[in-house]
Order: C-alpha cells, then sequence, then structure tokens
C-alpha cells in the first residue's frame, strides 16, 4: 500500500472525530435555543398575566443563567452515544486501566492537573498585554471563561453532567477511536479537539493543557478517574474556592486563591522533576508516527471543526 493510499485512509477515519463533535455542538446549540427561548415566553408571559410588562432586562438576565438545554443536550447526547456504541462500551471504558489509581499517584495527578490553572493566568496577562495596544477587549472571553453557575441549573450542568458527558465524549469515544494509532497520538488529538471545542481564546490553551493531563489518566487509570478530577476541576476550583474567597475581606481572597495556585504549582514542578526519566521513558515507548498527525489535520473533519471554533473565538473578542 502506498504512502497516499494509507493517507486516504487515515484522513477519512480521523475525520469521523471532527464530524461527531460538530453534529453534537449543533444539537447543543439547538437544544440551549429552544430552552432559552421557552423561557423568555414563559417570563413574559408570566409578567403579562400579573398585569405587567415584561422587563427585557430582567428576562435577558434570567435567561442567560438557563442552562436546561446544555442538560438536555447531554441527555441527548449519551442516548446517541449508547445506541451508537450500546452500554457495553461505557462499562469497558469507565474503569477499565492499565494501572492502580493509589492515594500518592492521585495527589501527584491532581497537582499537576490543578498547575495547569497558570496557564490560563499567565496567557490572559500575555493576552491581554498584547492585544489591548491594538483595541481587541479580551474581557468577553474571560468572563466567559471563569464564569461561575449562578442558577441551580448552571451549578448542576457545569458541576455535574458536563464532566461526565465531556469526559465519555472526548476521552472516552473520540480517544479510544484514536487510540489504535499509538497513546501519545491518542492522547494529542483528543486533547487538541477538547481545547478547541472551548472556542474561547484564553480557555482553549488552558483546556488543551487540562486534556493532555485528562488524556493521560483515561490511558493509563481509567475514564472513571478523568471524570472525577473534571468534577474537582469545576466544582471545587471552579465554584467553591472562588465562592469562600468571595467571602474573606479585602484582598484576602485573591491571596487565598494565589497562594494554593503558588503552593499547587510548585508540588507539581516537583513531581515533574522526580518522574522527569518516566516521562522521558514514556514518551520513548510511545512514539508517534507522522504520518498520523498530519492526517489528522489535513483531514475535512478536523478543518471544519477548526474554523467553527476559531470563528468562535472571533465573535467572542468582538462582544
Amino acid at each position: 500500500m502506498t504512502d497516499k493510499e494509507i493517507h486516504k485512509i487515515l484522513r477519512h477515519r480521523f475525520a469521523k472525530a471532527g464530524w461527531t463533535l460538530l453534529i453534537y455542538y449543533g444539537i447543543m446549540n439547538v437544544m440551549v435555543i429552544m430552552a432559552m427561548f421557552a423561557q423568555g415566553i414563559g417570563g413574559a408571559l408570566e409578567a403579562f398575566s400579573a398585569g405587567k410588562l415584561p422587563d427585557p432586562v430582567e428576562i435577558t438576565s434570567v435567561v442567560a443563567d438557563n442552562a436546561w438545554g446544555y442538560l438536555y443536550a447531554a441527555a441527548v447526547g449519551l442516548v446517541i452515544l449508547v445506541g451508537w456504541k450500546g452500554l457495553p462500551f461505557l462499562s469497558r471504558e469507565i474503569w477499565h486501566s492499565e494501572k492502580r489509581m493509589n492515594p500518592a499517584s492521585f495527589c501527584a495527578i491532581t497537582c499537576v492537573f490543578v498547575s495547569a490553572q497558570l496557564v490560563f493566568s499567565v496567557l490572559t496577562s500575555v493576552l491581554n498585554a498584547l492585544l489591548s495596544p491594538l483595541g481587541v477587549d479580551i474581557t468577553a472571553s474571560v468572563e466567559a471563561a471563569t464564569m461561575q453557575e449562578g442558577s441551580i441549573s448552571m451549578l448542576l450542568y457545569g458541576a455535574l453532567i458536563a464532566p461526565v458527558t465531556e469526559e465519555i465524549l472526548f476521552r472516552g469515544l473520540v480517544q479510544s477511536t484514536f487510540r489504535p494509532y499509538g497513546k501519545r497520538f491518542a492522547i494529542l488529538a483528543s486533547a487538541f479537539l477538547f481545547g478547541m471545542f472551548h472556542g474561547n481564546l484564553v480557555q482553549t490553551p488552558y483546556a488543551l493543557a487540562v486534556g493532555l493531563v485528562l488524556g493521560y489518566v483515561a490511558e493509563e487509570y481509567s475514564l472513571g478517574w478523568c471524570v472525577v478530577l473534571h468534577m474537582f476541576n469545576n466544582l471545587v476550583l471552579g465554584y467553591l474556592l472562588p465562592e469562600l474567597a468571595g467571602m474573606l475581606p479585602g484582598n484576602a481572597g485573591e491571596l487565598l486563591q494565589g497562594g494554593i495556585l503558588l503552593a499547587v504549582s510548585v508540588a507539581a514542578l516537583g513531581v515533574i522533576i522526580a518522574n522527569i526519566q518516566t516521562i522521558r521513558d514514556y514518551r520513548e515507548e510511545n512514539r508517534m508516527d507522522g504520518r498520523c498527525l498530519t492526517c489528522f489535520f489535513t483531514n475535512a473533519g478536523t478543518i471544519v471543526f477548526i474554523l467553527v471554533f476559531a470563528a468562535n473565538m472571533v465573535m467572542m473578542l468582538s462582544l
């Protein structure tokens, strides 16, 4: 078989991941729009029934904090996935592992995982310094990336449901599709798609970094531990810690968050240094075929996927 024929086969196989994610993204947007529209109409009718004119600002605020569309989309996505792959896929993927997760490994991985927050913090500062002189405001992107869950539906989706559906989708379905072509390639490809899926200039690099850690955990310790880490990130780091910091007076909250992040990042650096040879051995044992990377980035599904979410990033910057 010639290289040209191999490239054609690989592009065809890799394209499925991009198209599948775009279909899910389309379903999610339709569900979100329908839920927001229904709640907006409901709010207007409620105002009319009370003999008042609807308050557009109040209705917009309530609608924007509505995550029921995301919850419905997650349910539909899981039904489609189970119908496509079958329940044995989930039971096989969720807790199948090559290594046993012990407390020391969990603490080390958690430190590295949490330290990825530095990617977001540093990148935000760098982008702001580079783009502000050009008249580009990244405030909307930062707010979207750091938005706390203000309603029950937003908290339920962001802290509990999204970690489950995103891990099953990206580390389960997508990464398992790439796995036959090598662990490193599967981890990198799924992490890239996960990062781009966020469609946010400041959040995408952070999600990519987090995706690399989660991808490794999925390959070595199981998909179930990915869900645990993802929930910890969204619930504890994204919601509970900021809530606690907000209760403290003055700058004490920011100092608390910064101190925790700094301490964990130093611990993560220590973990990486202590395991540098293990990391090198892992890279050597799981070499990537350059043809896989070439075909991953040059197939129609990935290209359209990149264009759609790059457009989202640009739109976010224009807000």
